[in-house]
């Protein structure tokens, strides 16, 4: 991790994130998707089970 910028403009980046966040949006598909290792899949609810 590091911290770039200064101020309101500073954020704090995590290696291998940006990399990940842009296949996202440039494959509109979500990093679960992409086989990423720490996204797991969204939640969903058995066919006639209780909610």
């Amino acid at each position: 991790m590091e911290t770039v910028g200064a101020g309101a403009q500073r954020v704090l980046r995590i290696r291998g994130i940006n990399e990940v966040l842009r296949r996202v949006v440039d494959e509109g598909r979500l990093p679960s998707e992409l086989g990423v290792s720490w996204a797991t899949a969204p939640w969903r609810a058995e066919p006639g089970g209780q909610e």
